[in-house]
C-alpha cells in the first residue's frame, strides 16, 4: 500500500528565499535549470529546487496553507510520532488494497481515505469526515493538493 502523507510545515519568511540568480541548478539533483526544468523555491526552507524534486506539503502560517517543498523539508520529522498505518478507509469500510490504482489520501491530521471516498466530500466541505480537523479556507488549493 502506498499512501500519500500529508507534512504539516512552517512556511519561511520570503525574504529569505534564495535569490534565483543564486542557485543555477537544483539543490536536490543538481541538474541545471532552464525552459523546461523551472525554478521552485521551497516554502519551507527559501531554498530552490525543480518541480521532480518537491512535494506538496501543508503549512500553517499561509493564507492558501498549501504548499511546495523540497524534498528534505517534505521528509517526514523523525521527532514526529507518526500514529500507525491505517488498513481500511473509515468512509467506505473497505482494506486499502496493495495495488497502485487504489490511491489513499492522508489529511494533515493522519486520517486516510480512499479517494473516491474522500473527493465527494471534501468537494463541499472544509474538514476532515473524520475528526472535523479544519483543513485550508482556500478550497481549490486543497483540491490541487490532494489531486495528484
Amino acid at each position: 500500500m502506498e499512501a500519500h502523507s500529508v507534512q504539516v510545515r512552517e512556511a519561511c519568511d520570503r525574504r529569505a528565499w534564495v535569490r534565483d540568480s543564486d542557485r543555477s541548478s537544483c539543490k536536490e539533483c543538481t541538474k541545471g535549470f532552464s525552459l523546461t526544468r523551472r525554478r521552485h523555491h521551497c516554502r519551507v526552507c527559501g531554498d530552490i529546487v525543480c518541480h521532480s524534486c518537491s512535494a506538496t506539503v501543508y503549512l500553517r502560517n499561509t493564507t492558501s496553507n498549501v504548499g511546495r517543498a523540497c524534498q528534505s523539508c517534505a521528509r517526514p520529522s523523525p521527532d514526529q510520532s507518526t500514529p500507525p498505518p491505517a488498513v481500511y478507509c473509515v468512509i467506505c469500510l473497505d482494506p486499502f488494497a496493495a495495488q497502485s490504482d487504489a490511491l489513499v489520501v492522508t489529511l494533515p491530521c493522519q486520517h486516510a481515505f480512499h479517494r473516491h471516498c474522500a473527493d465527494p466530500w471534501l468537494a463541499t466541505h472544509d474538514e476532515c469526515p473524520l475528526c472535523r480537523h479544519q483543513l485550508s479556507q482556500d478550497r481549490t488549493a486543497f483540491l490541487e493538493f490532494i489531486s495528484f
